[in-house]
């Protein structure tokens, strides 16, 4: 089985856990396991390629399309509110 791996680094070039990324994409086989496993852990894009999606990715330039990305939700926040009501200010000195 062929794999399409993205780069969490949108256009990096280089080597990771000894496969070749050239702006931000690389393909590897089934037989690189344990690099798999690293990717997904690290939040790299892995699409799994079958016959049909191999040819239509032979032909896509690798700089043509940008992976698209979703964010996960953000985290509520706590309240920073103080003992005081708003807009009034603690004198020095005073006790709470």
């Amino acid at each position: 089985m062929r794999y399409r791996i993205t780069t969490p680094v949108a256009g990096f070039t280089g080597e990771v856990a000894g496969v070749t990324f050239a702006s931000g994409v690389a393909h590897c086989e089934n037989s690189d396991g344990p690099a798999l496993a690293y990717f997904r852990s690290q939040g790299y894009g892995i699409t799994r390629l079958d016959e049909a999606n191999e040819a239509a990715d032979a032909t896509e330039s690798a700089g043509d399309a940008a992976p698209v990305r979703t964010k996960p939700a953000p985290k509520p926040r706590r309240s920073t509110a103080t003992a005081s009501a708003p807009g009034t200010r603690r004198r020095e000195g005073e006790d709470t």
